[in-house]
């Protein structure tokens, strides 16, 4: 692999071609994504290096499975996140780290027999502490996918928006809600990042 100034002047040429677009997002085959970066066989350490360059250019990855361990002859979406997202994800951080946990403490070890009590008892709470309110969520928010040229009707457990409008350029989290008693399956979690794809969030949660 070639040394990071490299790496770091092929990412703004890939912010480039990304801010060219009218949806400031691409296509590209992961096989082309990693030849560009000069990496062939994708070590731990290289694909640090990358994520690195991609978020410090607000550069989303997007694909089913994590970065760099997707396969290489896979389509993968490459989408410019706004400065204005980033500052809301950290603020969200620095709140969730100055909070007072007890009020978590009561949901840490409860058992929830479905999918519904999860989402009002658990999802809902932690959401307003992060204050999004009933504005910017939406509870099963209809989502049409696309598997190969067919479509399909799925509704996501909670879509969180930056605001009342249900759009792409606005969508800020998908969250999948599961029962207590269910473990995260690669079924869940590909079900879930298919919906992130779709919508263009930057985060996904299970």
């Amino acid at each position: 692999m070639k040394n990071n100034p490299t790496v770091a002047e092929t990412t703004e040429e890939i912010l480039q071609s990304i801010l060219a677009t009218p949806k400031k997002q691409r296509r590209i085959k992961s096989s082309t994504f990693w030849k560009k970066f000069g990496i062939e066989r994708r070590s731990k350490e290289k694909i640090e290096i990358v994520k690195k360059a991609l978020k410090e250019c607000n550069i989303f990855f997007e694909s089913d499975e994590q970065i760099g361990v997707e396969p290489m002859d896979k389509m993968v979406k490459l989408s410019y996140l706004e400065p204005e997202f980033t500052e809301i994800f950290q603020k969200a951080s620095e709140k969730v780290l100055n909070q007072d946990d007890s009020w978590f403490e009561a949901l840490e070890n409860r058992v929830f027999a479905s999918e519904r009590e999860v989402e009002q008892y658990f999802i809902a709470p932690i959401l307003k502490k992060l204050d999004y309110d009933d504005e910017d969520c939406a509870i099963g928010f209809r989502l049409i996918t696309h598997k190969g040229v067919k479509k399909e009707r799925k509704e996501v457990d909670f879509a969180v928006f930056d605001g009342s409008l249900r759009e792409k350029e606005k969508a800020l989290i998908v969250v999948e809600a599961k029962s207590s008693e269910k473990k995260l399956t690669d079924d869940a979690i590909g079900q879930a990042h298919s919906y992130a794809v779709e919508l263009s969030t930057p985060l996904i949660t299970l």
